[in-house]
């Protein structure tokens, strides 16, 4: 597994750059729908742009884990 070569602190701090990410292509796309402060890309490259985010996050969710009892993230951060 990855956070056996990189380690905790490293994973949590990939998460929270791409949580980071997720949440500007978040607001990002919500300013082209509210028209307000408007962004340059179209609705289609901020719909793009969140799914890419959305999947980035994800990766640490469907991490490969060898303990069924233990959740996902108990597995990476709490084991």
């Amino acid at each position: 597994m990855m956070i056996d070569l990189i380690g905790r602190p490293a994973m949590l701090e990939m998460l929270a750059e791409e949580g980071s990410e997720l949440s500007h292509a978040a607001l990002k796309l919500a300013r082209k729908y509210r028209g307000e402060n408007p962004t340059p890309k179209s609705e289609m490259e901020c719909i793009g742009a969140l799914t890419e985010e959305i999947a980035d996050v994800m990766m640490f969710y469907d991490t490969p884990i060898s303990a069924p009892r233990q959740s996902h993230l108990e597995q990476i951060f709490i084991s």
